[in-house]
C-alpha cells in the first residue's frame, strides 16, 4: 500500500461513509468536494491530476470513476482489462508519477475491505500512489 496524506470524498453519505474509517485512522480530515459528485466528470478529471502522487484517497461515483479511467487509457496509457468491472463500490488504485499515470489496479471487494482496515490501522512507506474508490 502507500501511505495516505489526503482524503477527499464526495458529499453523498455512502462516500463519507466509506471513507471517514480510513481517514481516522491516519488523524486526517476528510475534505468534501462538489468537484467529484454524480455527473462533474470533467471537474473530477482536474482533481486525480492534482492528486498525482501525492497518497490521496478520492471516493467518487460510479459514472465519474469510469470515465476518469476511460480518459487515463487514453491520455496516459495506461491499461485496463476489459473484464474488469467499474460498479459500485469498486476501488482501484492509480499509480504514476508527477507527470502522468502509470496503471490502475483493481481491487475486488474482499481485498478492498482487507485493504482499508490495514491502511487504517498502519502506515506504509510512501508511494506515489492515489486512491479512487467509486
Amino acid at each position: 500500500m502507500f501511505e495516505v496524506r489526503h482524503v477527499l470524498s464526495a458529499p453523498a453519505r455512502r462516500c463519507l461513509d466509506t471513507v471517514t474509517p480510513l481517514a481516522r485512522g491516519q488523524s486526517l480530515d476528510v475534505e468534501v468536494s462538489e468537484s467529484v459528485t454524480d455527473g462533474r466528470v470533467q471537474d473530477a478529471e482536474v482533481v486525480v491530476d492534482r492528486v498525482r502522487g501525492t497518497g490521496s484517497v478520492v471516493c467518487t461515483h460510479e459514472d465519474v470513476i469510469s470515465a476518469v479511467l476511460g480518459r487515463l487509457v487514453v491520455r496516459d496509457q495506461i491499461t485496463i482489462s476489459p473484464d474488469v468491472g467499474r460498479r459500485r463500490g469498486s476501488v482501484w488504485i492509480l499509480t504514476g508519477d508527477e507527470h502522468r499515470y502509470t496503471a490502475a489496479h483493481y481491487l475486488p471487494l474482499p481485498e478492498t475491505l482487507a485493504a482499508i482496515a490495514k491502511q487504517a490501522h498502519t502506515s506504509a512507506g510512501t508511494s506515489t500512489s492515489s486512491w479512487g474508490a467509486a
